[in-house]
């Protein structure tokens, strides 16, 4: 894990971003896109700061989801910081452990709003 959290902060830092092994699709058909991703050391990981680079030319709304251990850290705001043209709404974060523990119904309201 060590190793990993190293290695991510190089990618950061040198804004070397590991490479998408598939093609994104044709999204020209959505108005909505869910993106998510787990919480490395309170920001973006690394394969999602990828696909935001991939997708500047979406057009509709981008909703960012994340999981992780603990708080989100400053997730949400990172997110932003490197969506660059893409339209960012309120994000959602899953804690996968402690408290308070997933709820279900919170879900639920925030796929609502979207």
């Amino acid at each position: 894990m060590q190793e990993t959290g190293r290695i991510y902060q190089q990618q950061r830092k040198n804004h070397d971003l590991p490479k998408l092994v598939t093609d994104v699709p044709n999204l020209a058909y959505y108005d909505l896109l869910l993106i998510g991703g787990p919480v490395w050391n309170e920001k973006v990981a690394s394969p999602i700061l990828s696909l935001l680079q991939q997708l500047q030319s979406f057009n509709g709304e981008v909703a960012p989801f994340s999981t992780g251990w603990s708080e989100t850290g400053n997730y949400q705001q990172d997110f932003i910081n490197h969506a660059g043209k893409l339209n960012v709404t309120d994000g959602y974060h899953i804690l996968t452990h402690g408290t308070p523990a997933f709820n279900q119904k919170s879900l639920f309201s925030w796929l609502r709003k979207l």
